[in-house]
C-alpha cells in the first residue's frame, strides 16, 4: 500500500492500523493488530531517525530482541510504502 503525506496532515501524528482475526481451533478466534505511527512535517523539513529497543518477545524466550522505530518521521509530499501479508504460512487467506 502506498501512502502520500498531504499538507493537512503537518504537525499531526498519523497512525495507521492493520487488524484481523486469526483462526486458532475450530472454536477459538485471536486478533491481531498492526499498527504503523508517522509524524508529519512540512515539506523539506530536517527529521530525526532514532531506534527504540523492543522488549516483546515474538518467536519466544530469546536473548535477541528486534529493533524498531515506534514513530517514523514524514515529510508532506513524502510516499510511505506499507507492506501487507495477506497470506498466512498456512497458504490461506
Amino acid at each position: 500500500m502506498r501512502l502520500k503525506v498531504l499538507p493537512a496532515l503537518k504537525n499531526k501524528t498519523v497512525e495507521f492500523r492493520c487488524v484481523c482475526n486469526r483462526q486458532v481451533s475450530s472454536s477459538q478466534t485471536n486478533t491481531a493488530q498492526t499498527k504503523f505511527r508517522f509524524d508529519c512535517f512540512a515539506s523539506k523539513e530536517s527529521r530525526w531517525q532514532w531506534l527504540h529497543k523492543e522488549e516483546e518477545e515474538f518467536h519466544g524466550v530469546s536473548d535477541v530482541r528486534s529493533y524498531v522505530m515506534p514513530v517514523t518521521p514524514a515529510c508532506v509530499d513524502d510516499y510511505i510504502e506499507v507492506a501487507i501479508t495477506w497470506m498466512s504460512l498456512m497458504g490461506v487467506l
